[in-house]
């Protein structure tokens, strides 16, 4: 697990140019025992059909990656949804909006993501949101596809 973490603590510090103060554990859909670690907040998406989530400041879920970036998730111990939760398929991501902490400034950044293979936003049984399928992991300069 240390190696882990470590791994996490060297992907973040890369990316936001500071100290990650904690690297997690989350009871979410991922494998059991997965490292994650936050590196935004999720401000907004942008659906397949041109349309935009946007989430309350207060009570917007986290933006994360796996420890290794190979993977991303949404993390919120509050928020809600029932998108694709038995309803729909889910959503087709086009684009997400976040907020991060970067080498000393608070700035918000776009990710588009590859119209050939578009991840999907669905949320899980208890409402957990998602992020499925796509080519899409974290590295240093942020989302990559």
């Amino acid at each position: 697990m240390s190696h882990k973490i470590e791994t996490a603590e060297d992907l973040f510090e890369r990316f936001s140019g500071h100290e990650l103060d904690q690297a997690f554990n989350v009871e979410m859909p991922a494998p059991d025992g997965e490292v994650i670690f936050a590196f935004g907040i999720l401000s907004a998406f942008e659906s397949d059909d041109g349309s935009w989530m946007e989430f309350d400041p207060e009570d917007s879920p986290m933006i994360c990656a796996s420890y290794d970036g190979g993977a991303l998730y949404v993390y919120s111990e509050d928020y809600k949804s029932d998108i694709g939760n038995g309803q729909n398929d889910g959503v087709i991501l086009r684009a997400v909006e976040y907020a991060t902490y970067r080498n000393g400034e608070f700035d918000l950044y776009r990710h588009e993501f590859d119209a050939d293979d578009p991840p999907m936003l669905k949320s899980d049984s208890e409402g957990r949101l998602i992020i499925d399928g796509g080519i899409c992991f974290f590295e240093d300069h942020g989302i990559i596809d």
